[in-house]
């Protein structure tokens, strides 16, 4: 969830039109995201975190990543985990 902290801090820095605040952000969480994949056991995990990885490259070097970009990043990640996952759905009924 530290990845979806940082992705979350991405999203205020795009507000804030802090393109640099931005791209540490970004840094931050491929470092965790790696560690994550570095220490998963779980093929398809795996997997689904590189998917997200390649998305998360593509915006680091867009000069116009958007905000809803990053939110779908977030969401897609947070429905990896289940009880997050559970959380979202309670939250778009």
């Amino acid at each position: 969830m530290m990845i979806a902290s940082e992705l979350q801090r991405g999203i205020s820095m795009i507000d804030r039109s802090d393109r640099a605040q931005f791209r540490g952000a970004m840094e931050r969480a491929f470092e965790l995201l790696d560690l994550t994949v570095a220490v998963s056991t779980c093929r398809n995990e795996i997997r689904e975190l590189l998917r997200l990885r390649e998305i998360m490259a593509q915006s680091f070097i867009d000069d116009d990543t958007e905000r809803t970009q990053v939110e779908l990043m977030m969401n897609a990640l947070l429905s990896m985990d289940r009880t997050a996952f559970r959380q979202l759905a309670a939250n778009d009924q």
